[in-house]
């Protein structure tokens, strides 16, 4: 299945420099706090719950996404 244009971004920016294994753990543990990765979803998640998540690990994931959620990006 083809992912949208937000849940591809996530994935890419989740994955840099990152091992296969590592990041899909990490979008696995994000995916299931949003409930699905979409702009609405992602919004909802306290960034202290992103980070513990793991995403600190991949670049300030909720730096680069917030703003194309709100539509500045």
């Amino acid at each position: 299945m083809q992912p949208d244009g937000f849940t591809y971004l996530a994935r890419t920016l989740i994955g840099q420099q990152l091992s296969v294994k590592a990041a899909g753990t990490i979008f696995q543990r994000i995916e299931r706090l949003c409930g699905g990765i979409t702009p609405d979803s992602f919004l909802s998640v306290a960034e202290e719950s992103l980070r513990s998540a793991g995403s600190g690990a991949s670049k300030g994931l909720g730096i680069c996404l917030r703003p194309c959620c709100l539509g500045g990006g």
